[in-house]
Order: structure tokens, then sequence, then C-alpha cells
């Protein structure tokens, strides 16, 4: 039968009762959630145990009684996975036309190894069909050493992850398992493990092959609790339980179970030892709910009565108005805020641990990294110092060790037990009870007076905090963060031009009050349209060199009638520059710059005579005529008798030189005169 019909032939649960409504009994309520921490089903490995590679080992020929008392009883002794010798060459067998090894356990035979996994005792030394010794407390297994050393590595592999990630063993060495029916009208059969005791499997790389010890860890030997009630519910049959305090053997306790199913058909104590992975996580909180662990003398039950119980299986009665997140409090000024903090925290991580210590539940959310193992640790710092015993649980090792390593690091490791762990024994519990026992109370010395000081920074920081947080010192009514944040936002309004306005200094800006305010950037609004308009106001603007210091409604006047003679005397110079240009004979206009106007005016001032009374003003007809307007004939003229003028004042220096030299005059000069 698969897997799959297994699973499917198990019984229908009943649909899960609202346990915590209140409509249950807390006592019910407890009972049913024991029953499913315990998994009767069938789905459950400790019912219905079935061996699988890479999470089992198997042994033969090996002695229980022997085994277990090497480990248990002689607490300290490892025992060895011993593996079928390898053949020797001629013992090799053909198959498909090549040689390989003869099948394991085929092999084992042959060597007198008793290949079936239901043990009977063997003596304490035996000599196998090759000659060679065997002992009794070995573990011996149904592989040759390069199997064992692959599904060996797997199993060590699985144990140290589950170990890594729980922080509780999960390896145990079963002795023996307990055959029965799943229910008294089934034929079908279940294998549960009986005795499991908590062990570790050690690789050695020794020699051509990897070779495995068990060890015993010192924990306590575990109770499958889903088998007893199992058996107890469906069968009315109470399995006996192993004497610990006595090192009972192993064989006399499979004896007692043997005994007391012998008179029920079908039901059979195998005397089998399995290395197996098995969870037992379940089984602590199965007797940590049981009303029974907490009972103290004739009282009832603590656990029925406690009101933090009572909350979790009845609820509370929700206030109103009472929010889903928990408030920040205003930490120096609340009545719990002095509290002691070996680490940091913020406001929000503060108002949680000041709720926690008021006795209030509260869960703690968010992402990695954002402080709830620091908010643990200081939780858990001001509840010792308040004098409380704190209990933290946590399904992930790494959480634990975080809060403890912070704790180890805050120098608090000795308030510091581990009570379920892999590393956890009876000896350790009572030599970490013992250091807490003959813990001295460390002199204070200097701590007084650096309280001290930290009160005086404390409230020089808190006024700080509050001069920050105010509306001191400006009309507004802003605090010093939202003039800030208001700054920035502005500046990313203005863009690139944030840089012109970025130096500018306004010391009035502490008396304006929101009316003025507001007054101001109507105003300034109604100067940026103007500018809109005006454009850029620099050296080649009309109105540059305007610069009144105070321009009042009366000046309009002025201004306006100096602007209109201005505009008409511009208006007659721009008709000027446009004769100018047919002067000049160019056919459109003359753009003239501030600079070209400048030299314009220049050579003007340099051909208008000093004196206009000097200009015969008679000779411009006959220069600009009608014929030609712009005097073309008359400068042709007046070029004329200034190249006669220069000749003549040529031919003058020419002759004084001649009448004062020695030399007589040349032919050429002659012909020149002639």
């Amino acid at each position: 039968m698969s897997e799959s019909d297994d699973v499917s032939s198990e019984e229908v649960l009943p649909p899960e009762l609202n346990l915590f409504s209140g409509s249950v009994p807390i006592n019910e309520a407890l009972n049913q959630l024991k029953l499913r921490l315990l998994d009767l089903t069938g789905r459950n490995r400790l019912i219905n145990f079935k061996s699988a590679t890479g999470k089992t080992l198997q042994f033969v020929h090996s002695n229980l009684d022997g085994v277990f008392k090497r480990m248990v009883i002689d607490a300290g002794k490892g025992v060895n996975i011993a593996v079928v010798p390898a053949p020797p060459s001629n013992e090799w067998e053909l198959k498909n036309g090549r040689l390989v090894r003869p099948d394991a356990r085929t092999y084992a035979a042959r060597l007198g190894i008793n290949t079936s996994y239901d043990l009977t005792n063997v003596g304490e030394r035996e000599v196998t069909a090759d000659g060679s010794l065997m002992s009794s407390t070995q573990l011996r297994t149904l592989y040759y050493a390069d199997e064992l050393g692959k599904h060996g590595r797997k199993l060590e592999r699985e144990a140290r992850l589950a170990i890594e990630e729980t922080g509780s063993n999960m390896l145990y060495l079963v002795f023996g398992f307990l055959e029965f029916p799943e229910s008294p009208d089934s034929d079908k059969l279940y294998q549960a493990p009986l005795l499991c005791v908590p062990v570790t499997i050690t690789a050695t790389d020794s020699g051509q092959y990897t070779t495995f010890e068990v060890n015993y860890t010192g924990e306590e030997l575990t109770d499958n609790l889903s088998l007893r009630e199992k058996v107890k519910r469906d069968f009315g049959l109470n399995l006996p339980v192993y004497d610990d305090e006595n090192d009972e053997s192993v064989g006399l306790y499979l004896a007692r179970v043997d005994k007391a199913v012998d008179s029920l058909p079908e039901w059979t104590v195998r005397r089998r030892m399995t290395l197996a992975l098995l969870s037992f996580s379940n089984m602590l909180m199965v007797k940590d709910i049981d009303p029974e662990t907490w009972v103290h003398g004739e009282k009832k039950s603590l656990l029925l009565t406690h009101p933090l119980i009572r909350q979790v299986f009845e609820g509370k009665q929700s206030t109103a108005g009472e929010a889903t997140y928990a408030s920040e409090y205003d930490i120096d000024a609340h009545p719990g805020g002095d509290l002691p903090l070996i680490y940091d925290a913020d406001s929000s991580q503060h108002s949680a641990l000041i709720d926690v210590l008021e006795g209030k539940s509260r869960v703690i959310e968010g992402p990695p990294g954002t402080g709830k193992s620091q908010t643990i640790t200081n939780i858990v710092a001001a509840s010792l110092q308040a004098g409380k015993t704190v209990l933290f649980v946590s399904e992930k090792l790494a959480a634990l060790q975080v809060v403890k390593s912070r704790l180890e690091q805050a120098g608090l490791e000795r308030f510091v037990l581990e009570l379920h762990s892999n590393k956890t024994n009876k000896k350790r519990v009572l030599e970490d009870l013992e250091s807490r026992i003959l813990l001295r109370k460390p002199a204070i010395g200097e701590l007084p007076q650096l309280l001290e000081q930290l009160t005086e920074k404390r409230d020089e920081l808190r006024a700080y905090v509050q001069l920050l947080n105010s509306t001191e010192g400006n009309q507004l009514d802003l605090t010093l963060h939202q003039v800030m944040w208001r700054s920035e936002l502005n500046r990313q309004r203005c863009g690139d031009q944030a840089e012109v306005v970025a130096n500018i200094e306004y010391p009035a800006a502490i008396q304006l009050s929101t009316t003025k305010f507001m007054a101001l950037c109507d105003r300034l609004k109604y100067l940026s349209e103007q500018y809109d308009v005006i454009e850029d106001f620099s050296a080649e603007h009309p109105f540059w060199g305007f610069f009144p210091t105070e321009l009042t409604p009366e000046d309009t006047i002025p201004l306006h009638r100096i602007l209109s003679t201005n505009a008409e005397l511009l208006s007659g110079f721009n008709t000027a520059i446009e004769s100018v240009g047919d002067l000049l004979g160019v056919s459109t206009s003359v753009p003239l710059s501030s600079e070209a106007a400048g030299k314009l005016v220049n050579t003007l001032c340099d051909v208008t005579p000093a004196d206009p009374a000097e200009v015969d003003f008679s000779f411009l007809p006959a220069l600009f005529t009608e014929v030609d307007p712009h005097g073309n004939e008359g400068l042709r003229i007046l070029n004329d008798i200034a190249e006669q003028q220069k000749l003549i004042a040529t031919l003058e220096r020419e002759r004084n030189a001649s009448l004062t030299s020695n030399q007589p005059v040349s032919a050429a000069l002659l012909a020149r005169i002639g």
C-alpha cells in the first residue's frame, strides 16, 4: 500500500472548535490542544514509523542491552557503526558481463552475521566466518564502507541542520518498536518507537573510508507521548513507563511492554535498533499545557486560574475606541520612562518597553533590521532590574542566539539559563544555578555620579528638543522642522533658479505674521508677472539707468511727460537713421547697438563745425542738386580739388628745396614744370 493510501485511510477529524472564544471550558480546550500537538493520526512518524533512506539507519546483529548500557548507563562512551567487510576479489560476482560486489546483506550472511533487523542477544565478542572479531557493543549495518559513508554523512548533515534551525536535537537511537493495529477492528499495522535516546553522530575521516561514532547527548530519554496517548485513547491500554531513576535495562523495559500487550492479538514488541530523525518538539508543549503539571499541594491547578491563560482562551473586553496600534509616549515626561536600557531605543521601542513592564501584551512587528531583537533584549534586561523572571522562546535558534549574545555583551550572561536546547542537561543546569547562587553584588563605584550627570544631560537635551519643537522666534507659528521642510519644498519648486536666491537674507522674516506673509507673496507674484512683461532688466533694457529709490503716485505725471517727449525725439532719431541709410545707399535700416551709436555720435561731432555760423549754407544747393541729390558730382569735384591742392603743396616743397640746393635742376623737373 502506498503512502498516499495510508493518509487517505485515516479517520476524518471533526472541524476545529473555536477554542479561544470562551465557549469551551479551559480544561477541555487544553485537552483539545494537547491532542492536536500529539497528532494521533497515521501521518505522525511517532505513531506510524517507516524507515527512509537518508533519515534512518537500521542495525543488525547487535546487543540491545550492551549498546544501551555503554551509551546511557556508562555515560560518555560512544558506539561505533560497523560495516560489512569488503569481500575479496574472488568473492565478486559476474553480472551482465562485469564483476560486481555481492549484495551486502547476502555477503554478511556468508560471514555469519545475522541480517535480521529483529535483534537477539549476542555474546560480548563473536568471531565471523572470516575469522575476525565482532563486538556486541557495535552498531552493525548492512552497508559496505563506501555506502555507509554516503548515508551516514547525509544523516549527520540533516541532524546538524535541525540543531542550527531549531536549537533542538532531532537525532535519536530508537530501542524497540511496538507493532499494533491502526484501530481495534483494523488489520492495518502501525510500528511506533518505544524508547528513544537522544544521540549525536560524528564522522571521522580515517583511512580510506569515513567512520562514524554515535554518542549519547546526556539529555533525558524521550518518552513517546503520542504512542502512549494513542493506545490509551483507542485501546484503553496504559503502556509501562521506563524507570530511569533505577537505570533499568532496555531488555527489562521491553519485556514489561511485551507482557502488557501479550494478550492482545497482532500486538508485537520488535526488538530493533534504528538511528532516526524524529521530532519531539511538541512533547514539551504537551507537558507544559497539562493542568496536572501546575498543581502545588492540594490547590487547584495554577494553569487554569492564571489571568493570562484565561485571557488567551476567554478573550478580553475591548475598550471603546481602543487603538489597533499602540501609541508612542513622551518618554521623558512619562512616569515609567525612567527605565534602564542596555541598548539604544527609539521612542516607539521605548514605548513598547513601558507597556510590557506595565503588564500589557504587545506584538512587536517590523521587517528585518528594525531593532526587534534589540527591543526584546532591553525588555529582558529591564524586567531583570524589576525583579521579574522572563521566559524567552522562539521557533528559530538564530533568534535565541541573537538575544542571548546581546545579553552576554551587556554583562548579563549569569542571568541567562538555557532550559531547552541540544546543549542542556541536568549537570549543566545545576552548574548554572550554582553560579547564580554564588553571584555577589558588584560595587557600584561612581555609578550614582554618572547617573546624576546623565540626568543633567538628558534635561539639556529635552530643553533643546522642546525648543526645536516650539514656535518661538517667528510670528507664523512654525516649528524649525516645518520651516526647513517648507524651505526644501520651495527650493524644489524653484528648480535651477534656487541658487540665485540661496544667499538672499531677509532679516524681517521673523516679524512676519501670516497676513503680512501672504501680502508679501502677493506682491512677489505681481512683481513676477511684471517681470514676465519687462523680461530681462539689464544694460540692454531701455529703462536701464532708471533706479528710483522712491516712486510715489504723484511722480507719474512728470514721468509721463518725460517719456512722451523722449518718445517723439526717438521717433525723429529713428527717421534720421533711415535717412542715413538712404544717404549711404543702404537698402536696409542701419542697426545701431549702444557701441555703434556711440561711435556715430562721435563721428558726427567731429564733422560738425564748432560754430554753425562759419558754414555757408548757400553752397549746399550747388552740391546737392535735384539731378545729384546725394552730391556725388560735388564730391568728385571736391576730391579733384583736394588732389590738386596736394600736388601744389608737393611742388612748393620741391621748389623750396631746389632754391637752396647746390645741384643743377634736373631735366625731369624742368619737364614737369614746363
